[in-house]
């Protein structure tokens, strides 16, 4: 059903397929308009359309899909049909002006999610919304992977760029050892609090005071999507303290701010509901 869908030829196609010269051109110039129009792509010289969508084209050309080898050798043929399609159905080719467009257009997708896939699709979309031939795939992934790169830097901005100096201290300062021990300050905030009781609940009080005393402005969780920060914060939670050192300044605060940020909803989750057990406890004593 989504083949007919796609590549159902209407009456006004098949009167400008009519007007090409032989079973072979008008086989060839049907399969390339299909192609322009979905996936978005030109057939090069080598390639092989899909054998059903080749016969579904045939079909309604009543012509002989094997007739695409005797297409297939004629070069000249190839491009002066292209060049048709592009003057008659309104196409054009992609160009760095469009790369820069698309790259402009692509950042707010950028900012909520960095998965290739799901910006390659919007993209090739979109390039099929514009009606312009979707360059080679290198060129739509470099575009996407230079979009994502851009998006982190203005993510890593967001998460920081107030920060002030004592703030950027206290956040290096969650990298040091927590009273002697083997653990980072970091690590203690993010130790599971197993057993309910008074003394537990003072531990993640204690750890959400440390947490809070650093400052981080109100609403700062709202700054950056929420796919992105949960992300940077299981990022930084895999990473050892030596690599996040190796960080330059800016990656290393936007990775602990998002792990803080993280973390201080966890504690005060976990806080919430120890008051809870606690209290509950309480009554069914009484």
């Amino acid at each position: 059903g989504e083949l007919i869908r796609l590549y159902t030829l209407s009456p006004q196609d098949l009167a400008i397929i009519r007007q090409r010269r032989g079973d072979a051109n008008r086989l060839g110039f049907a399969a390339q308009l299909c192609s322009v129009r979905y996936p978005g792509m030109i057939l090069g010289p080598e390639d092989l359309p899909d054998q059903r969508i080749l016969g579904l084209i045939s079909r309604q050309l009543l012509i002989n899909s094997e007739l695409w080898a005797k297409y297939a050798d004629r070069d000249q043929t190839r491009r002066e049909h292209l060049q048709a399609i592009i003057r008659i159905y309104g196409y054009r080719q992609f160009n760095a002006a469009d790369y820069r467009s698309l790259s402009t257009w692509l950042l707010p997708l950028a900012l909520q999610s960095d998965q290739s896939m799901i910006l390659g699709h919007a993209v090739l979309n979109e390039l099929r919304t514009r009606r312009i031939i979707v360059p080679p795939l290198p060129v739509v992934e470099r575009l996407c992977a230079e979009t994502v790169t851009r998006s982190l830097r203005q993510i890593y901005g967001a998460l920081t760029s107030s920060l002030s100096g004592g703030q950027r201290k206290q956040l290096d300062a969650l990298l040091l050892p927590y009273e002697d021990r083997q653990i980072s300050v970091l690590s203690w905030l993010r130790l599971p609090v197993s057993k309910t009781g008074p003394r537990h609940m003072n531990i993640l009080l204690a750890r959400l005071h440390r947490v809070r005393s650093i400052g981080l402005a109100s609403g700062f969780e709202h700054a950056v999507h929420r796919n992105r920060l949960l992300k940077l914060a299981r990022m930084a939670e895999r990473t050892t303290l030596q690599h996040m050192r190796r960080f330059d300044e800016t990656q290393r605060y936007a990775l602990l701010v998002a792990l803080l940020l993280e973390t201080q909803a966890a504690l005060t989750d976990e806080s919430l509901a120890m008051h809870d057990r606690i209290m509950g406890k309480l009554f069914a004593c009484h």
